[in-house]
């Protein structure tokens, strides 16, 4: 491929097994060819010795959470911070050749061919990561039935929450240069706000995608010109009772019932 390879990494928390899964089955149902869709699971990370941050289980606001010391904040998922290892991991699989990776979180399901989006990245091969630039206001605590989300605005970096959602569905270009400023030292000792704000990059750096590939379901109520490719359950999903009736819920159930079909 001239491109280089191409994986599919989706941030993997045990609280949410059910839709990993049927996101996994979505990614690889929709596709032209074959592709390599992996999981990035915390403990892994940690077994191997990549992961080095601190980890705590701490009481906040009246509830267990999984907590960062080095960001003084919570967790929402194992994948919160663990996303941006994605370049260390796809090392372990594919030594030599290039190509772009993608992350999504657990909770998407894919309603188009996952090829035209790296077809998207492929042609900004200027760019070291591309994405979706959502302008998310936050106004809720939690989210899912109760993981706590972060909320703070910060006048160094654009928007009202500054890249909230950007990494939720992000491309990383595995021969910029830019990227080498992704050191194992940065990932293991940056506070996650600064990783999730691409701290590594400069802002010409990073390349948009049409919003059709990141959809917040919930949350993007303008329709777009062109139906959803990508569709993300942020706020929570039909697997889910208080969601059972969001948007697109009848094709992630459609989705989850494939899953178990075919295994």
């Amino acid at each position: 491929m001239a491109y280089g390879d191409r994986t599919v990494w989706i941030g993997y928390d045990e609280k949410e097994t059910i839709p990993y899964a049927v996101a996994r089955h979505s990614v690889k149902s929709q596709c032209h060819h074959s592709i390599n869709v992996f999981g990035v699971v915390l403990q892994d990370l940690i077994n191997t010795g990549l992961y080095k941050r601190p980890i705590e289980m701490r009481y906040f606001e009246g509830r267990e959470v999984l907590w960062d010391p080095i960001s003084g904040a919570p967790m929402s998922t194992e994948f919160a911070i663990s996303r941006f290892f994605v370049l260390e991991l796809v090392k372990k699989q594919f030594h030599a050749n290039g190509g772009w990776v993608l992350f999504a979180d657990c909770d998407i399901l894919a309603r188009a061919p996952i090829d035209d989006l790296f077809l998207a990245a492929e042609l900004q091969a200027d760019k070291a990561l591309v994405c979706v630039p959502h302008r998310q206001v936050v106004e809720e605590d939690t989210k899912k039935g109760g993981q706590l989300q972060a909320k703070e605005v910060d006048p160094r970096f654009p928007g009202t929450y500054s890249r909230k959602n950007w990494s939720s569905v992000m491309l990383l270009n595995r021969t910029h240069s830019a990227n080498k400023g992704l050191t194992l030292d940065l990932l293991n000792t940056a506070p996650g706000r600064d990783l999730h704000r691409f701290c590594w990059l400069k802002n010409e750096e990073i390349g948009l995608l049409d919003p059709k590939w990141n959809h917040l379901v919930g949350v993007d109520t303008v329709k777009s010109a062109e139906a959803p490719c990508l569709v993300h359950f942020t706020n929570g999903g039909p697997w889910l009772p208080q969601y059972h009736d969001v948007e697109y819920a009848d094709e992630w159930r459609s989705a989850y019932a494939d899953w178990i079909r075919k295994g």
